[in-house]
């Protein structure tokens, strides 16, 4: 077993992997704790994917379960303080050690767990998770061992074997993040999506990490064909799904990459279009998060675009003004002397 394990350290760097270490082979790692029941732990339910993956709904990202001859693997950790309550859920699966945990992006509903997993496995996440994760941690003083930061990292793909369980993680660009990566186990033909996948829901678009639009579309349609149309999908948000949900989601950002530019023809201004409705999606959970789709494919298509300063000496003032749109964007008030402002 350290033989395999050493030969995939070494493949692992060969892909532009940056293994910090594996947890079995560090005297430091923290034996698992004894975790007793909560009254907590109703907040979870749990669903058997296959023979080896399950899923466990809670609060925040759903949490994929992988039980390996070896060990377990454990996509995604929620919230630190709800994260015993998973271990208890695995417990209630399988007494084997909890050996790795990876991460599908930077969110805090997906790594917020990530410490207490820390106490007895590695955390493996894309190279721009643990960058995202650091910059969290500017103004806050240098983060200490196992408050989270992912020990192994990698920048495109990442494929390994693992008690008899074959697994890939893959990153192809921005999309909900600039940080989200895909999991696929082919042989149990499950994968878990992260964020890239809300199930029914309006998604959560964070273009201050990175998030595309267009980008998330090419994602999508890049797992849909590397997927069978058996593959159990496990979403970011919502119920367990199938392949089909892809193309749902896919058909919503279409609809409404069109439905701006629609807008944006007639003449409607910025505030407009981020105020726009579409029937066909009215049942999706989490209808106030609309603007923030229509607001990135705005920004995608027309910009925010060069500034004009408009000066009114009527009264006395400087608009600063959107090009593409005529948007005013501020109007300040200008004082007798020409450099001082007031707004």
């Amino acid at each position: 077993m350290r033989y395999l394990l050493s030969l995939l350290s070494t493949v692992l760097l060969l892909m532009g992997v940056q293994p910090g270490g594996w947890a079995h082979e560090h005297p430091h790692r923290l034996a698992e704790p004894s975790w007793q029941h909560h009254q907590q732990d109703s907040i979870f339910t749990r669903v058997q994917v296959s023979d080896r993956v399950w899923l466990l709904y809670g609060r925040g990202g759903n949490v994929g379960i992988v039980v390996t001859d070896d060990g377990v693997l454990v996509i995604d950790t929620q919230f630190r303080n709800i994260a015993p309550g998973i271990v208890r859920q695995i417990r209630a699966i399988t007494d084997k050690p909890i050996r790795y945990v990876l991460n599908t992006h930077v969110h805090g509903d997906h790594v917020g767990g990530n410490p207490v997993f820390q106490q007895f496995s590695d955390v493996i996440a894309h190279q721009n998770t643990f960058e995202r994760m650091l910059e969290d941690w500017r103004g806050e003083g240098l983060p200490k061992r196992g408050d989270g930061l992912p020990q192994i990292t990698f920048q495109k793909e990442l494929r390994f074997y693992y008690g008899g369980v074959r697994l890939e993680a893959f990153h192809l660009g921005r999309g909900h993040t600039d940080t989200d990566v895909v999991i696929y186990l082919p042989d149990e033909d499950v994968v878990h999506m992260g964020d890239l996948l809300f199930n029914d829901i309006v998604p959560y678009v964070d273009k201050k990490r990175g998030a595309h639009t267009g980008g998330w579309v090419r994602f999508l349609r890049a797992v849909y064909a590397r997927i069978r149309p058996t593959t159990k999908v496990i979403p970011g948000h919502g119920k367990l799904t199938d392949r089909e949900a892809l193309r749902k989601m896919i058909g919503y950002f279409q609809d409404m990459r069109k439905a701006v530019e629609k807008a944006h023809v007639a003449g409607k201004s910025r505030e407009e279009i981020l105020s726009l409705k579409l029937d066909k999606y009215a049942g999706w959970s989490g209808q106030k998060r609309l603007g923030m789709t229509l607001g990135a494919i705005y920004t995608e298509l027309y910009g925010n675009g060069p500034t004009l300063l408009v000066v009114n000496k009527s009264e006395e003032t400087v608009a600063f003004v959107d090009v593409p749109t005529g948007d005013v964007r501020a109007k300040v008030k200008v004082g007798p002397n020409p450099h001082e402002i007031a707004v």
